[in-house]
This record gives structure tokens, sequence and C-alpha cells, in this order.
């Protein structure tokens, strides 16, 4: 989960064989949401996370806004407010070990991946 510029505020990982939208679902676990529930306005999504997130979205009283193709355009598109979550994941290649999956633990994952944003944002400053 990143905010409208980028940063990550919280992040998940599950098995692969777990769809994206129940696995986004992890998110609104209550110890991680007291985190981040107050300054949270709404979810811009994709048309993947219709289902589990978003029923557990509008549950919860956050505004869910699903954004996909404008028309009926065909092939690629670029849809507004996509691109923030693409470039935060660009960014987070630059951290080497979130290359390659050297992790043997899934809360290994998340720490590295939040390490690196930290990083990123030190750096800015």
């Amino acid at each position: 989960m990143t905010d409208s510029e980028g940063r990550i505020w919280d992040a998940c990982a599950h098995a692969a064989n777990l769809y994206d939208a129940d696995g986004a679902s992890l998110l609104f676990d209550e110890s991680r949401m007291e985190l981040w529930w107050p300054r949270l306005q709404k979810f811009l999504t994709d048309q993947h996370y219709q289902g589990t997130f978003s029923v557990m979205a509008t549950d919860l009283g956050i505004h869910f806004e699903i954004r996909g193709k404008i028309g009926d355009a065909k092939g690629f598109e670029v849809i507004p407010i996509r691109w923030v979550i693409e470039r935060t994941i660009s960014w987070s290649n630059f951290c080497r070990r979130l290359v390659k999956d050297y992790e043997r633990t899934i809360q290994n994952s998340v720490s590295w991946t939040i390490c690196s944003n930290i990083y990123r944002i030190l750096r800015r400053v």
C-alpha cells in the first residue's frame, strides 16, 4: 500500500497460489490498521481487486475506487494514478536484496521492502 507520492505505508507478502485481492485483504488486520487508519481517505485499485478486498474496504467505511481502462480502448493505455505504484516497484528494484528472493521467511521479505523505502526517503531529505 502506497500513498499518492509512492511512499510505502504497509506491505504484505503471501504465497503465490493466493489471489492478489485475497492477499491484499491481509492489510485489514486490526494491528496494522491502527497505524495508518487515521490518515487513510481512499483506496485506488485496478479491476483485479474487486471481490473480497472491495467488500472488506466498504464494510470498514473506506472509500474504494476502481480505476480501469477509459472507454473501449484496445491495447496499452495509461491509466491515471496507476503509474504511482508501478514507479514505486521500480524504485524498489534499486535495492539489490529485493531484486532476487534471498529471504527465507515472508516477514523478512516484508521488512526489507519497508527498509528499502525508508532508505529511499532518507536519501531525498
